[in-house]
This record gives C-alpha cells, sequence and structure tokens, in this order.
C-alpha cells in the first residue's frame, strides 16, 4: 500500500518540488534578443514617421489653402461680385509686397483688396514650423474672382500663376488656371 500523506493534498497550498516547476524571468540572451528586434524596428519606423509627419504637414496646408480658393471662388459667385483671397500677416488687412508670403497667413474679403466697404470673409492664421508659401500670381500678390467664377484683376485682366507649398523636400503647388480652376500638383520649389 502506498503512503499517501507524503503527497500534498489539492488546495493545500503546497508547491511541487523546484525540479519540476519552470522558473519565471528571461534570460540575458532572450532580453539581448528583444532589445535588437526593438532597435531594428526604430532605426526603420522612426525615419519613416518622420517622413510621414512632413508629408502629411504639407498636405494639411495644401488642403487648407486650396478650401479657402474655393471658398473664395464660390463666395463670389454666391454674392454676385468680386471676392480676393491675398496674403496677411496681420489677419485684417491684405499684405501688398511683390511678391506677398501667404505663410504668414491669408484672408478673403469681398471685393478687391484696399476697397471701401469690404467685408472680411475668413481669416487663416500661419501654421507653425517652417512651411513656405511664395505666390507666383500673375498680378502680384492677391487671386480675386469675378462674379462668373473666373480669375480677374481690378482691370479685367486674367489672373493666373501657382502658390507653392515648400516643406522640407515635400513641396506641392496650388496652380490657377486663366479660367480660375485650382489644381494640385506635386512640384519642387524653384521649378
Amino acid at each position: 500500500m502506498r503512503d499517501v500523506s507524503s503527497q500534498p493534498r489539492p488546495g493545500s497550498g503546497h508547491r511541487p518540488p523546484a525540479h519540476t516547476a519552470r522558473t519565471r524571468g528571461m534570460t540575458l540572451i532572450e532580453l539581448l534578443v528583444t532589445l535588437a528586434v526593438a532597435a531594428i524596428i526604430l532605426t526603420v519606423g522612426v525615419p519613416s514617421f518622420r517622413d510621414l509627419m512632413q508629408d502629411i504637414r504639407a498636405t494639411t496646408v495644401t488642403n487648407r489653402l486650396m478650401a479657402s480658393i474655393q471658398h473664395t471662388r464660390s463666395e463670389a459667385v454666391r454674392r454676385g461680385m468680386p471676392v480676393t483671397l491675398c496674403a496677411s500677416a496681420d489677419g485684417a488687412t491684405c499684405t501688398n509686397s511683390n511678391p506677398a508670403d501667404f505663410s504668414q497667413g491669408w484672408i478673403v474679403v469681398s471685393g478687391y483688396p484696399g476697397d471701401p466697404g469690404s467685408e472680411l470673409l475668413r481669416v487663416h492664421q500661419p501654421d507653425v514650423g517652417d512651411i513656405d508659401i511664395p505666390e507666383n500670381l500673375s498680378n502680384g500678390h492677391s487671386l480675386t474672382y469675378s462674379p462668373t467664377g473666373e480669375t480677374r484683376a481690378p482691370g479685367g485682366a486674367f489672373i493666373a500663376g501657382n502658390l507653392q507649398i515648400c516643406h522640407d523636400g515635400r513641396d506641392r503647388r496650388v496652380i490657377i488656371s486663366k479660367t480660375g480652376r485650382p489644381r494640385v500638383a506635386k512640384q519642387a520649389c524653384g521649378d
């Protein structure tokens, strides 16, 4: 007959002998392999993440500028009067420098810049960071849409050109056609 008194009873809190229990924790080799895998993932992932964030910033600014241009065009047609998008450093008046720097922010106003009775319709504050938005518009510093949705200068001449979004090689260009239709192209600044 077997002596059962030396065996632990279930639920008694006794542990099995040490030679059958697995020791918890990691060996030094397992730790080093884990650290090596983490270092490889970070080496590959961090630069890709940085590139992704820069691309997102350039795309965001481009989309905001395109939205403002579309808003300017639609307001001109809706109101039946000229509406202007122009660079603005103070968020209240158009910058008259030639060429204008849209990276300081921009505004949308009814009428032509400086007209008495012009109404401020929209203000876009500058984006934080190192994004440049130089312009190359045929009239020098603003984009005015006529009630027909075309770009026109105060004298009636067509306005065409582009606004560049320059950010660390993630460059975009908003191109304004003679009919006033904006489109976006990936094109390096200075080209």
